[in-house]
């Protein structure tokens, strides 16, 4: 029995909605080489539609990517591990504005949505200068309250977090790094003024900038 089944239970209808929490691909896509052409960047911040997003582009053919799609291979969370280290913390053995380390880790995909892919916009967009980017905008207060509730107030307990990964060493255990190196180790906290999105991100420009894009303080 895995800890999801544990927690989520048993029944065919859970299994069926929550399918990504019951599957292990167990694939390392290291050395992978691309499949398919990357297309669609869509790059927007999560509890943005990013789910129904992802719905849209499948049913118009694309293969795409989301966040919850860790769950169904751990393994991928090492990489994005990589990916941030890269980032954030001077590693510099890998160039993630180009192709090549994507290529291996999203080389399956043709479409993109969703954390972690919207933390790296900047170096998808260089990668695939021929994908076209998506932007979903939503009224930031009503997202920020959204995002807070769903994704960091989700991450914010580093306690429990340690006893699940103990628990489930090679599900949520995978995870654990992430959480605290990558995009949950504060990057956005943005009403600490600590969010590492250099800018991106727009809950951490100024309210009256949010309010008033078209104003000339808006538009710097």
């Amino acid at each position: 029995m895995s800890f999801s089944e544990f927690v989520f239970g048993f029944s065919d209808e859970t299994k069926r909605k929550f399918q990504y929490l019951f599957a292990n691909l167990d694939i390392d896509r290291h050395g992978s080489k691309r499949q398919m052409p990357m297309e669609v960047l869509s790059l927007g911040m999560s509890r943005t539609g990013t789910a129904s997003m992802k719905a849209a582009l499948t049913r118009l053919g694309y293969n795409t990517a989301h966040g919850f799609d860790m769950h169904a291979n751990k393994r991928d969370c090492l990489m994005w591990d990589e990916a941030f280290a890269a980032k954030y913390h001077g590693d510099t053995s890998i160039d993630l504005n180009k192709p090549d380390f994507w290529d291996q880790l999203l080389g399956h995909v043709s479409a993109v949505t969703d954390t972690p892919h919207n933390a790296f916009g900047p170096e998808l967009i260089n990668a695939y200068p021929e994908a076209k980017v998506v932007l979903v905008e939503r009224e930031i207060e009503a997202w920020y309250k959204s995002f807070e509730r769903a994704v960091i107030r989700g991450a914010d307990f580093p306690k429990a977090i340690t006893l699940f990964s103990y628990l489930d060493p090679m599900g949520m255990g995978f995870f654990k790094v992430i959480q605290r190196e990558g995009f949950m180790a504060g990057h956005f906290h943005a009403r600490k003024g600590c969010c590492r999105m250099e800018g991106q991100c727009p809950a951490c420009l100024p309210r009256a900038l949010r309010r008033d894009p078209q104003s000339p303080e808006g538009s710097a």
